[in-house]
């Protein structure tokens, strides 16, 4: 596998990523709100946030922290989840300012972005395993001649 190879095939990694990272983020969310009501029963916690720490109770300061660990994790999750979105962004703007034609876009689209098989992107694209080692070529081409020209 090329370095083009590796760099197209971060955008399935990255898509599969986010959906991971979707999950991980709905259920912290849930936490998040779980424990934000569960402190708000307790205390009047909009209240104890405005108090200067010196004036908390230990009670209410060890809400505050658990809230913090809470949205912290919320947080985390949302940067990975940009980083990803970053990741498949920077691919697909390399790829189109590779300015491939029609069969080279489908080849990559079928192999790295959907992940199909070469035999089951050859079908796809109505073509012989043989001629979609030429298209490969040529697009894979395109997009390191891009990546070069890339800071």
């Amino acid at each position: 596998m090329t370095d083009t190879e590796i760099y197209l095939s971060e955008v399935l990694e990255a898509e599969r990523e986010i959906r991971r990272k979707e999950v991980d983020l709905r259920n912290a969310q849930l936490e998040y709100n779980a424990a934000y009501e569960n402190q708000s029963r307790s205390i009047n916690f909009d209240v104890v946030v405005q108090k200067h720490h010196s004036k908390r109770s230990p009670t209410e300061e060890a809400a505050i922290i658990i809230i913090d660990i809470y949205r912290a994790r919320v947080d985390d999750i949302e940067k990975d989840l940009n980083i990803c979105r970053a990741i498949i962004a920077d691919v697909q703007q390399t790829v189109l300012k590779a300015a491939l034609c029609g069969r080279e876009r489908e080849y990559i689209e079928l192999m790295y972005y959907k992940g199909y098989s070469a035999k089951k992107t050859a079908q796809l694209l109505f073509c012989s395993e043989r001629t979609l080692t030429r298209i490969r070529e040529k697009a894979l081409n395109k997009i390191e001649a891009v990546r070069k020209k890339s800071p």
